[in-house]
């Protein structure tokens, strides 16, 4: 499902943002980007239609489970998060650009520090 995000919301010129801000914007379904990696502003994204992923009601099937076990691949949590900060941010081949700026990189990493 896609839906053309909604940029009523002013842009923010680079300045460190707030991790509790940006907790409350996602509590209500807002988000920050950027236009590039170079841009020098944010702008908060209230999509028409977004995914709700209930964690509280997690299941993990059997067939997942199974595949966890085998230890076909590996399957880790919290390791070197400010390096995959860094490489979602990078430019590819197939993506020239990102929405991942410093500023956002930057929350992204404090938010983390605090669990």
């Amino acid at each position: 499902m896609t839906s053309s995000p909604s940029r009523e919301a002013p842009a923010v010129p680079f300045e460190p943002l707030d991790p509790q801000i940006v907790l409350g914007a996602y509590a209500v379904g807002v988000f920050p980007m950027a236009d590039s990696r170079d841009a020098d502003e944010i702008y908060w994204v209230e999509p028409q239609d977004r995914a709700v992923l209930p964690l509280d009601g997690f299941h993990l099937s059997q067939s997942l489970r199974k595949t966890i076990v085998r230890e076909r691949f590996r399957v880790t949590v919290d390791q070197r998060f400010g390096a995959m900060m860094r490489l979602c941010a990078e430019s590819v081949s197939n993506r020239p650009d990102t929405w991942i700026n410093p500023q956002i990189e930057d929350v992204f990493n404090r938010l983390h520090a605090l669990g």
